[in-house]
Parts: structure tokens; C-alpha cells; sequence
């Protein structure tokens, strides 16, 4: 597609693999809170493993916001 990353966003639910990498290559991310990060460790993992997302998202069910950090 050739976008450049000011036009991409990563969308993933875990931090170490997910977010870490979407962080590693410049873009941005979202993590999604349904997955591998449950949203109760979400906020106190990235803030331990200085792993920040752009976006939270409780879930990708329609209507649903997102939250940012």
C-alpha cells in the first residue's frame, strides 16, 4: 500500500508483542482491552514496562469509543 505511518494504525492486544512492535516501527496503536491485556493490568503493565499504546479499546464491537492515554 505504501502509506506512510502517519496513515497507519496498529491494532493488537497484547503489550509486549503488539503494541511493542507497532512502537519499534514508528506507528501508531491501539490495544484492544478483550484480549491478552485484560483492561484491570492494562494501565499498571504499560506503566511497568513503559510500553504506552495511543489508544485503549474496550472491544471492536460497533459503537464502541476509544479511550485515549
Amino acid at each position: 500500500m505504501n502509506l506512510p505511518a502517519s496513515r497507519v494504525v496498529a491494532i493488537g492486544y497484547t503489550l509486549a508483542t503488539d503494541i511493542l512492535g507497532a512502537r519499534h516501527a514508528g506507528i501508531d496503536c491501539a490495544l484492544v482491552l478483550t484480549g491478552g491485556t485484560p483492561p484491570e493490568r492494562a494501565k499498571v503493565e504499560a506503566k511497568a514496562w513503559q510500553i504506552w499504546p495511543h489508544y485503549l479499546l474496550p472491544d471492536l464491537r460497533p459503537g464502541r469509543t476509544a479511550q485515549f492515554l
